[in-house]
């Protein structure tokens, strides 16, 4: 029915969509990494619409986010390396290693 060709070419347009709403998602609560995925994972219609519904970050808080985005600040004050947008990914990976596997 489908060929490995048609399922590559589809992941590949469906991850250059996705990057789009990521991009779109930056300056907004969901963060690039969580627009990604939802549009990569579950489809671009859907990752749309949560970044559309999530709310707009100010200036402000723009900023502050860039300024702090390698690292995440705990009870104590003492900055840690983020992971949990590495554990997204790695998830990624695997979901579509097993849905690459399933069609074979």
């Amino acid at each position: 029915m489908f060929t490995i060709e048609f399922l590559l070419v589809v992941l590949i347009f469906n991850g250059i969509i996705s990057h789009f709403v990521g991009k779109l998602a930056e300056e907004r609560r969901l963060g690039y990494t969580s627009g990604f995925l939802l549009s990569f994972l579950l489809s671009p219609v859907l990752g749309l619409l949560f970044t559309i519904a999530s709310q707009v970050l100010t200036p402000e808080e723009i900023s502050q986010k860039n300024s702090v985005s390698s690292t995440v600040v705990n009870d104590n004050n003492d900055a840690e390396p983020q992971t949990i947008s590495g554990v997204l990914i790695a998830a990624a990976i695997v979901f579509m290693g097993i849905l690459v596997g399933f069609y074979l």
